[in-house]
């Protein structure tokens, strides 16, 4: 119903300029007047799509992490120091973190730099405050990230 009203809207805002005054965008509904409906609800349909969606969090608090991410997880620590100090090994993760989606990358570049995922003292960043999720949120993006760097540095390692 919301798309059909801005298609309305839409075309009566065209004719009303129209009328003040010469409007060539009315000439395309002159000679092709179901394509002009037809991609008006297109853009309407793509505008509500992108509304309604925008407003979804990248991640519920609900969801749980799969027994295989956990055991992908396991103890797994991908900055191990012994590991950080071999140059090929800081080049290929730095390589894995980028090839994160958005919001895991940003988790990981933040503990790198040793921010906790909660604190109580109000005064200190954590990455729940910086990111505005649940620290569970953050914890299951997080092992999710871990499993993805695990899975890509050990593919990595044997080649």
């Amino acid at each position: 119903m919301n798309i059909r009203e801005d298609m309305v809207d839409h075309f009566v805002d065209l004719l009303l300029s129209d009328r003040d005054r010469y409007d060539d965008r009315l000439d395309y509904y002159e000679v092709n007047f179901n394509s002009a409906i037809a991609r008006d609800r297109l853009d309407a349909s793509t505008r509500h799509w992108t509304h309604e969606n925008r407003s979804d969090e990248l991640g519920s608090d609900e969801v749980e992490v799969s027994d295989q991410v956990e055991a992908a997880v396991g103890d797994y620590d991908p900055f191990d120091a012994d590991e950080l100090d071999k140059k090929i090994y800081r080049l290929l993760l730095d390589d894995a973190i980028d090839s994160l989606p958005e919001f895991q990358r940003r988790i990981v570049e933040m503990l790198r730099q040793e921010i906790p995922i909660e604190s109580q003292d109000p005064s200190v960043a954590s990455i729940s405050k910086v990111l505005g999720k649940a620290e569970k949120t953050i914890r299951i993006h997080r092992d999710k990230a871990f499993a993805s760097l695990r899975l890509r540095l050990e593919r990595k390692g044997r080649t």
